[in-house]
């Protein structure tokens, strides 16, 4: 399952799509793993445009980018996530932990 990206200047913009749920974060997990060796950006953005649902395997896949990306000194951002989303985000308290933006160009405002 390739992940639709985008890239703008340093970031690498990747779109999320569906129910985040166990088979889809291992895939996911692959995918995005992959495309930070490949990329040398700056900056990941995460657009959850598309995600109607998350799991708590989703959210193992971000607290996992995001110390992948905070070794390499790159950085992760969330935009566009939906209330089921963030319910979950903050119902795990990680919330403080995430940038998370309203919009894809709020975090690209954001790291420019």
């Amino acid at each position: 399952m390739p992940l639709q990206t985008n890239q703008i200047g340093p970031n690498l913009i990747v779109y999320l799509d569906g129910n985040i749920d166990l088979s889809q974060s291992v895939l996911i997990e692959t995918e995005l793993l992959k495309l930070i060796e490949q990329h040398s950006s700056k900056n990941l953005i995460l657009d959850f445009t598309q995600v109607s649902a998350m799991s708590s395997s989703g959210v193992r896949v971000l607290v996992l980018l995001r110390r992948t990306l905070k070794e390499t000194k790159q950085k992760l951002a969330l935009c566009n996530l939906g209330a089921p989303v963030l319910r979950i985000i903050k119902l795990l308290e990680l919330d403080g932990r995430f940038e998370i933006f309203n919009s894809q160009e709020d975090a690209l405002r954001a790291h420019e």
